[in-house]
């Protein structure tokens, strides 16, 4: 039986380049040598940074995926503390009620040494997210830009998969990013995938001593 993460209704072009960003920004990141990979689903991301050159683990509570750590994010029993110089975990946190956000972050806070790369769904309902991507002259690199109008925000129905979405009611980006800093990571940049602003992805940094785990 074929996974549901290695159908090609899942394999949209779209989230091929969410992965794409997700690759790049690993590989922009200097003295990172380990990545952790959090909810790995098809391991595309994970098997690329490895063919690359990165020591690569996996993590993941879905034994159906063979993670090299089977484990729920959500329980610290068992995590690898600070092994990996850079922990990925991308479209996972949604599937979590919003109550277990900070309790994750914190066990993500302790599994990284560095860096943590977080991807979160920006609902779609009710925006308006234009998208420009220019390439005025063939010597000069394509300009991409995206912005996010969350005009009439809707409150979140959960459809079996999302607890929550940034963007809905009670979720405003602003939240997520604080809540986000208050386990002790600097945000190091934020940014919509342009041509995929429905995945909002999160590059932070770990802080000598996080303010709720000092």
């Amino acid at each position: 039986m074929t996974m549901p993460y290695l159908t090609l209704n899942y394999l949209q072009k779209k989230r091929w380049i969410s992965y794409w960003y997700q690759i790049k920004e690993a590989a922009s990141l200097k003295n990172v040598h380990s990545v952790l990979e959090v909810g790995s689903g098809n391991k595309i991301v994970a098997d690329t940074l490895f063919k690359i050159g990165y020591e690569v683990k996996t993590l993941d509570s879905n034994s159906k995926t063979r993670p090299d750590f089977l484990i729920d994010i959500i329980q610290s029993k068992g995590l690898p503390p600070e092994m990996f110089d850079l922990v990925l975990c991308c479209q996972v946190l949604e599937h979590l009620p919003y109550s277990s956000f900070a309790l994750a972050l914190e066990n993500l806070y302790s599994l990284t040494k560095e860096y943590l790369l977080i991807s979160l769904p920006y609902t779609s309902r009710g925006t308006f997210k234009p998208y420009f991507n220019v390439h005025l002259f063939p010597f000069l690199k394509p300009m991409s830009w995206v912005k996010i109008f969350n005009f009439f925000p809707r409150p979140h129905t959960f459809n079996g998969q999302h607890y929550w979405e940034i963007g809905k009611k009670g979720y405003p980006l602003k939240k997520i990013l604080r809540d986000v800093e208050r386990i002790g990571f600097k945000i190091v940049k934020n940014y919509p995938v342009p041509e995929n602003p429905y995945h909002y992805l999160i590059l932070c940094q770990k802080r000598p001593c996080g303010q709720s785990l000092c």
